[in-house]
C-alpha cells in the first residue's frame, strides 16, 4: 500500500520501463506527465513523433503508446504497486490516451500474473534477422491466446495458405515502399532515426541486418521482425517538466 506520495525515483523507475517499449520506425510516439498531487501518470501521444507516410492513420502509432502503457503497468506488478488505468478519459483530448493513477491499495491479483514480463522489458533488443523455421509448439501457442485474452484480446495463427498470402503481400507492399521515395526517406531520416537522450539504464540493442537475396532483396520466405530501440520520453512533475 501506498502510504506516501510515490517519490521521484519510483516514478521515474515506472516510466523508464515504459519507455523501452516497441513503437514502429523507433519513433517513440509518446509522452509521460506526472501529477504530483493527484499521484497520476498521463500518457499522450506525441503526434509530432507520426509516420504520415508509413502509418497515416497513426494506428502504428496507438500500437506503440499501447505497448508503453503495457510496459508501465508490469513495471507497477514488479513493484507491487495498484493502478486504477482509464483510457481515453476526456474525449474531446484525442492525444490524451490514458490516465493512470497509483493508489492506496493492494496489487490487484489479475495484474500479478504481469509480474514475470519484468525481466523480459530489459532483455528485449533490436534483431532484424528472419525467425528460425520452426513450428511454434502447441502449449506456447495456447500461453500466447490466454495472455491475449487476457487483456481483452483475440489471438490466432494463420493457417499456411492464410500465412502465404500474408507474406506475399508483405512482399509487393514492401516493393511499393522502394518505389516511394517519401516513404524511404521517412525510414531513414524520421523520428526514430535521430539521436537523443537515453535513460541512464537504457536498454540494451544489437547490430543487426535484414535476411536478403544476394541482389539485395528481401527473401520472401524471410520473416524478419520489426526493429525496436527505446530511448526518450518526458514525464513532467506538478508544474515542472521532467526529461528522460
Amino acid at each position: 500500500m501506498l502510504a506516501q506520495t510515490p517519490d521521484d525515483t519510483t516514478v521515474a523507475g515506472l516510466v523508464s520501463d515504459a519507455i523501452t517499449a516497441p513503437s514502429m520506425h523507433n519513433a517513440q510516439p509518446w509522452q509521460f506527465h506526472y501529477g504530483r498531487s493527484r499521484r497520476t501518470l498521463t500518457l499522450r501521444a506525441d503526434f509530432g513523433r507520426a509516420m504520415p507516410e508509413a502509418d497515416p492513420a497513426t494506428r502504428g502509432l496507438h500500437v506503440g503508446c499501447g505497448a508503453a502503457l503495457l510496459n508501465l503497468r508490469v513495471s507497477a506488478a514488479h513493484r507491487g504497486l495498484a493502478l486504477e488505468t482509464t483510457l481515453l478519459p476526456v474525449p474531446s483530448d484525442p492525444a490524451l490516451l490514458a490516465s493512470v493513477r497509483l493508489k492506496d491499495a493492494p496489487r490487484n491479483p489479475e495484474e500479478g500474473a504481469l509480474v514475470g514480463l519484468h525481466r523480459a522489458m530489459r532483455e528485449r533488443h533490436t534483431s532484424r534477422y528472419p525467425f528460425d523455421d520452426r513450428a511454434v509448439p502447441e502449449d506456447v501457442r495456447v500461453l500466447f491466446t490466454e495472455a491475449a485474452r487476457a487483456e481483452g484480446a483475440d489471438f490466432s495463427f494463420l493457417t499456411p495458405t492464410h500465412l502465404e498470402t500474408v507474406l506475399a503481400l508483405i512482399r509487393d507492399a514492401e516493393g511499393y515502399d522502394r518505389r516511394d521515395p517519401a516513404r524511404e526517406a521517412e525510414s531513414t531520416t524520421g523520428p526514430g532515426t535521430r539521436r537523443r537522450r537515453r535513460p541512464s539504464t537504457g536498454s540494451r540493442t544489437t547490430p543487426s541486418a535484414p535476411a536478403t537475396h544476394p541482389e539485395g532483396r528481401r527473401s520472401a520466405t524471410s520473416r524478419a521482425p520489426l526493429s525496436w530501440r527505446a530511448a526518450h520520453a518526458s514525464c513532467s512533475r506538478s508544474s515542472r517538466s521532467w526529461p528522460f
